[in-house]
């Protein structure tokens, strides 16, 4: 596994240097610009909980996933590192936006109440999106899947910009750390499937 971690580290500083681009250009414009969207401020973390899906379709490509087979390598490892994999990107890019966003609080930009509830939405969005992609991605493949992760991060998007008015979620604080315990669940059981899907499929 560590392996596996090891190698998806080295294919996301190559492949997915606009990625990361993007997610500090975001955290910049969130930090430095007086008023932010919803956008602004999820998007960063969905791109990170979504670096597997490009890593999984660069592998496809040079048709890494058929030579693993021939490695002392299960398939759920195989799926179980594309999932610590997000959860790596996801955790970074939360402590990350929680930093700033907590700057904007002792700025008086934003008050604490508000700044809780977007902390608690951003893990439960983050958590969601890869836990609605990543089973189509390994039952599909990437090229297929590839259409379910634009409708699922566009709907994710429409969703919370919906929820949103002027930076105050409408859902009740008390609601908040339940929901972010659903999202939790949801990845497991994301997990999971993944799991039963890919064990399944033809290579």
């Amino acid at each position: 596994m560590k392996g596996l971690l090891l190698k998806d580290f080295y294919m996301t500083i190559k492949y997915c240097r606009a990625y990361i681009f993007i997610i500090v250009v975001f955290l910049l414009l969130s930090f430095f610009g007086d008023g932010m969207t919803p956008f602004m401020f999820f998007y960063p973390a969905i791109l990170a909980g979504m670096v597997p899906v490009a890593l999984i379709a660069y592998e496809e490509r040079c048709k890494w996933t058929v030579y693993s087979e021939t490695f002392p390598l299960s398939r759920t490892q195989a799926v179980s590192c594309k999932y610590f994999v997000s959860l790596i990107g996801i955790g970074f890019v939360i402590v990350l936006s929680g930093i700033v966003q907590a700057i904007r609080v002792f700025r008086g930009v934003m008050e604490m109440a508000e700044y809780a509830k977007l902390m608690f939405s951003l893990i439960a969005v983050t958590l969601v999106v890869p836990s609605l992609v990543l089973p189509l991605i390994f039952k599909l493949g990437s090229e297929k899947g590839r259409i379910a992760y634009f409708i699922v991060v566009g709907v994710t998007c429409a969703v919370t910009v919906m929820t949103t008015f002027e930076g105050t979620f409408s859902l009740p604080d008390v609601a908040m750390p339940i929901v972010v315990v659903v999202s939790v669940v949801v990845f497991a059981l994301s997990w999971l499937l993944s799991i039963k899907f890919y064990k399944a499929r033809e290579l």
